[in-house]
Formats: structure tokens, C-alpha cells, sequence
């Protein structure tokens, strides 16, 4: 029921969003359905496919921490603490990029492994999205990725490897 709730969640929050390199035209929250199908597929217990879910509603959407919470119930804090976990902290500074993605690295270098991989899965659907994009951007993109990987890829040494080889064949055939 969780995943179930969490997926609702997810499709509410994300209504009317587009991806905005996806030359598919997808609705945004497909992405969401990858990150979570990966992670199930990754051996994910219930609480992170649904943190999964929802990794991108508290930075992208106007939904709150308070608001997931009350969705959810306490009885998933844990959820919840994912979600903020995977939240970029510099959402919102006006900071130069390089900054607010380093303090956004920094922010994970202790989070828990499942939250490192939660957000390796995210950044690999991400890299897959890229085709559309600006090369200048995708070249910056790949090197945050590359440091992202040095960061968080103790989370699982797999899935750091999945990363690392979609940053390279994204270099070959990108």
C-alpha cells in the first residue's frame, strides 16, 4: 500500500511537468516510476521504491516536508527522511552552480548507503535523458555526475559502476 500511496503522491505533485531534455515528451513522473523500478529491481525494501518515488517532490514541486508527512503518516518518518535526505540543499540559493553542486555533494557524503543509491539510480535516468540538451550543458553535467559518482558510489560499488559506465558510453555515443 505504501508504494501504492507514494506512487499517487507522485503523480499528483508532478502533474502538468515535463521533462526538459526528454525529446519523448513524456510527463516528468515517469522519471519518478525509472528511479523506483530501478531501485526495486536494485533489491530496494519497500520504503525506499517509495522514497524513490517521490526523491524529486520536495525540490521540484511546491509540496512540503510537512505536507508528505501528514500524506504519508508518521508511521513512514522514514520515507520522509529519505526524501529529504535526496532534496539538493541548495535549492533555491542563488549561489554559481559549481557551489551549490558541491554543497550538494557534500550534503550526501553521509547519508545512508540506500539514499546514495537512490540518488546513483536517479542521476543514471538522468544521463539517459540528456539527447536533447545543450552539448556545453551535457559536458558540464557529465563531470558533476563523474564527482557525484567519487562522493556517493560507497553506497553500492555496483551501482557505482552503472553510473560510471552510462557517464562513458553517454561520452561515446552522446
Amino acid at each position: 500500500m505504501l508504494v501504492l500511496a507514494a506512487a499517487g503522491l507522485a503523480v499528483k505533485a508532478h502533474h502538468g511537468q515535463m521533462r526538459r531534455y526528454d525529446e519523448k515528451g513524456l510527463p516528468y513522473v515517469i522519471h519518478c516510476f525509472r528511479v523506483a523500478e530501478a531501485v526495486a529491481e536494485w533489491g530496494g525494501c519497500e520504503n525506499h521504491v517509495a522514497a524513490a518515488l517521490l526523491h524529486d517532490v520536495l525540490e521540484d514541486t511546491p509540496m512540503t516536508k510537512e505536507t508528505l508527512m501528514a500524506a504519508l503518516g508518521a508511521a513512514n518518518e522514514d520515507v520522509v527522511s529519505t526524501v529529504v535526505a535526496l532534496t539538493n540543499p541548495s535549492k533555491g540559493s542563488s549561489a554559481p552552480r559549481a557551489v551549490r553542486k558541491e554543497q550538494d555533494r557534500m550534503h550526501l557524503i553521509n547519508v545512508p548507503a540506500h539514499v546514495k543509491v537512490i540518488k546513483m539510480f536517479d542521476r543514471i535516468d538522468n544521463l539517459r535523458s540528456l539527447a536533447g540538451a545543450d552539448p556545453q550543458f551535457v559536458s558540464l553535467y557529465l563531470e558533476e555526475s563523474r564527482l557525484l559518482a567519487d562522493v556517493i558510489g560507497d553506497g553500492d560499488e555496483s551501482v557505482k559502476q552503472l553510473l560510471l559506465k552510462e557517464i562513458n558510453d553517454f561520452g561515446l555515443f552522446g
